[in-house]
C-alpha cells in the first residue's frame, strides 16, 4: 500500500483510545510519522489513520519502528517512526459532499442575530446544516466554536439558503467561510472518523 499525499495522521493504543496526532511524510513507498510525544505507549501492529487528499481517509494496521528524531532541533518532532502498512481495514474516498449527522447543540454568534442557539444538523468540510428558532437571512455570516480533532476552532460559515420547519423553526443550509489555515482538515478528519466509527453517512 502507498499513500499518495498525506501529511496528517492519527495513532491508535488498546481499546481504540486514541494516543497522539502526528505528521506524514511521503517518498514514494517510503512512510515516516514524526510525533512530539513519546510513543512510549505504541507497540507491536498499531490502528493507524491516515488522511490521504487522494486516496481519502484510511484505517489501517501498521508496523511502526520508533526511534528519536535527529533531527528534533529543526522539525521540533522529538519523535520518528519508520512505517509500513500491513492491511488497510477501511476507505472513505475524499468527497467534499461527504457529511454527518451530529444533532449537536450550540451557541451561534452573528453581528444582526447577537448570541443564539441553534442545533448543528450534520457537518461536512464544505459546510453546515443548522435549525434554529432564530429567523435569519440569506447570506448572513455567523460563527461558533466547536472542537474536531483535539483542537478548538472558532467557525465562521454563511446561509445559502433556508426553509421552514414550522412557524418559529427554521433549517439552513451554510458554507464555511474563511476557514483558518489547518481548520479544513481537522473537520475532515472529524468527518471521517465519525463515519468509520459510527456509519452515519449522509450524501448531498
Amino acid at each position: 500500500m502507498v499513500l499518495k499525499e498525506c501529511e496528517r495522521c492519527i495513532l491508535y493504543g488498546p481499546g481504540g483510545k486514541i494516543l497522539m496526532k502526528g505528521r506524514v511524510e511521503v517518498a514514494g513507498e517510503s512512510i515516516m510519522l514524526y510525533f512530539e510525544k513519546n510513543p512510549e505507549f505504541a507497540k507491536g501492529k498499531l490502528l493507524v489513520d491516515f488522511f490521504d487528499t487522494q486516496l481519502g481517509y484510511l484505517r489501517t494496521f501498521c508496523e511502526i519502528t520508533f526511534r528519536k528524531n535527529p533531527n528534533y532541533l529543526q522539525r521540533k518532532e522529538a519523535w520518528e517512526g519508520r512505517c509500513k502498512i500491513l492491511k488497510v481495514l477501511e476507505t472513505v474516498q475524499r468527497q467534499k459532499d461527504i457529511r454527518v449527522k451530529l444533532k449537536l447543540e450550540k451557541l451561534f454568534s452573528s453581528a444582526k442575530q447577537g448570541d443564539f442557539y441553534g442545533v448543528i444538523e450534520n457537518i461536512s468540510a464544505g459546510g453546515v446544516y443548522i435549525t434554529t428558532s432564530k429567523p435569519m437571512s440569506k447570506n448572513e455570516l455567523f460563527s461558533f466554536y466547536h472542537n474536531f480533532v483535539g483542537k478548538n476552532w472558532k467557525l465562521q460559515a454563511v446561509t445559502l439558503w433556508a426553509k421552514r420547519i414550522t412557524d418559529d423553526y427554521f433549517g439552513y443550509g451554510c458554507r464555511f467561510a474563511d476557514l483558518p489555515e489547518g481548520a479544513e482538515m481537522d473537520i475532515r478528519q472529524f468527518v471521517y472518523q465519525r463515519q468509520l466509527h459510527t456509519g452515519e453517512l449522509d450524501i448531498r
